[in-house]
C-alpha cells in the first residue's frame, strides 16, 4: 500500500511538472480573459453615457458623435459576447458599482456642463482604449481575440479622432492624457469613487482608469475599466 502511494506521488509529480512548465501560456490566457470581461464592462458605461447624451446634450455635433457611440459600441459588444462565448469566459451582466456611480454623477449635470464633462470622459477613454487595443491587437494569447481588437480598433480611433476635432486638441494632447492612467486619476478618492464639487468650482468623474484636467473648463475627469485597459480596459472598450 505505501509503495503504491509513493508511486502515486511520483506519478502526481510527473504530470504536475508540464503544467508548471507552461504556466506563462495560462497567465497570458488569463489576461485575455480578463481583457475581455474588462472591455466588455467599459463599453457597456459607454453605451450607456453616450444614451445619456443623446438625451441631455446641448450640441448638435456632441449628439451626433453620441449616436454613433451607441451604434459601434452596441456592435462591438455583440461580436466580443460571441467571441467571449466561444471562448467559455462569462462577461459582466451590469456595469461595476464605480461605473454606476459615474453614470449617476452624469445624471445630475446638463447643458453645457454635460458636454463639457461627456467630452472630457470621451477623450480620456479613447486614449487609452486605442493604446490597449493595439497592445491586444499585437500580443494577444487567443488567436481569435488578436483578430478582434485589430479588427476594432480603427473604429476606436476614428472615435479618438471625432472627439480630439470636438475637444479642439492635439493628438499629443489626447496621448498624454491617456498616459496618466498609471499615475491615478487626477481629484479622487483611493477607490476610485467619482465626487462632485459644488457647481461653482467644477464636477469630479472618473472614467476608465486614466486622469485628465481640462483647465479653465471648470471640469475634471478622472478615470477609473472595458474599458478596457490593456490585459486589464473599453473598450473599453469598444469605443
Amino acid at each position: 500500500m505505501m509503495a503504491g502511494a509513493v508511486h502515486a506521488q511520483q506519478d502526481s509529480s510527473a504530470q504536475a511538472q508540464p503544467a508548471g512548465q507552461s504556466q506563462p501560456g495560462a497567465k497570458a490566457m488569463d489576461l485575455d480573459k480578463h481583457f475581455m470581461k474588462s472591455v466588455a464592462g467599459g463599453n457597456m458605461f459607454e453605451i450607456q453615457l453616450s444614451q445619456l447624451a443623446q438625451q441631455k446634450s446641448q450640441d448638435e455635433k456632441v449628439k451626433q458623435f453620441a449616436q454613433k457611440m451607441v451604434q459601434d459600441h452596441t456592435k462591438a459588444g455583440e461580436e466580443l459576447k460571441q467571441l467571449a462565448q466561444s471562448k467559455g469566459v462569462q462577461l459582466p451582466q451590469q456595469l461595476p458599482e464605480m461605473k454606476q456611480e459615474e453614470l449617476q454623477i452624469f445624471q445630475t449635470l446638463s447643458g453645457a456642463e454635460f458636454d463639457q464633462a461627456y467630452k472630457s470622459c470621451m477623450k480620456v477613454g479613447h486614449a487609452k482604449n486605442v493604446a490597449a487595443f493595439e497592445e491586444k491587437s499585437k500580443h494577444a494569447k487567443d488567436a481569435e481575440l488578436k483578430a478582434w481588437t485589430a479588427k476594432t480598433l480603427p473604429t476606436l480611433k476614428m472615435h479618438k479622432q471625432h472627439v480630439m476635432a470636438m475637444t479642439g486638441d492635439r493628438g499629443d494632447d489626447a496621448q498624454t492624457a491617456g498616459s496618466r492612467q498609471e499615475q491615478g486619476a487626477s481629484g479622487t478618492s483611493g477607490s476610485g469613487a467619482s465626487g462632485t464639487s459644488s457647481s461653482g468650482s467644477g464636477t469630479g468623474t472618473s472614467s476608465s482608469g486614466s486622469g485628465s484636467r481640462e483647465t479653465g473648463s471648470g471640469t475634471s475627469t478622472g478615470s477609473g475599466t472595458t474599458g478596457a485597459g490593456s490585459s486589464g480596459g473599453s473598450s473599453g472598450g469598444s469605443r
